[in-house]
């Protein structure tokens, strides 16, 4: 039931990697069915809401890594997660504490390995 999935949610939570793990089913485990890694970035992103300066520096990084690995997958919705992430972490931790976000983005955009997929994913993060 949708109360007992919140339950496990919330305990899921109190494990201080568990966010690790989220980024890591969404961006790197690309043998998993796609609705899978996107369910994983939506709680991912959930949780960048609601807990954001709760995490260490060290799983903080991690996500922005993970987030940004996801922009250019070739699966859209995927994209779209990994866009809605993005600009969660930038809204909530605001601008300066990814100070190198933009230049990233516009690099996704500019550069000579850029594709279609990467670059509909930066423009999306804009």
């Amino acid at each position: 039931t949708h109360r007992a999935i919140q339950q496990q949610l919330i305990a899921f939570n109190a494990i201080p990697e568990f966010n690790n793990y989220l980024v890591y089913i969404f961006y790197a485990m690309r043998d998993q069915p796609g609705p899978v890694r996107q369910m994983a970035g939506l709680v991912l992103k959930n949780n960048v809401k609601e807990r954001w300066d709760e995490l260490q520096p060290s799983v903080q990084a991690y996500v922005k890594q993970g987030v940004l690995e996801c922009i250019g997958v070739p699966e859209s919705f995927l994209r779209q997660t990994a866009g809605t992430c993005v600009t969660t972490i930038a809204y909530t931790a605001g601008l300066a504490a990814w100070p190198d976000l933009v230049p990233t983005l516009l690099g996704m955009l500019s550069g000579s390995n850029t594709n279609t997929d990467t670059a509909e994913g930066a423009l999306a993060a804009l």
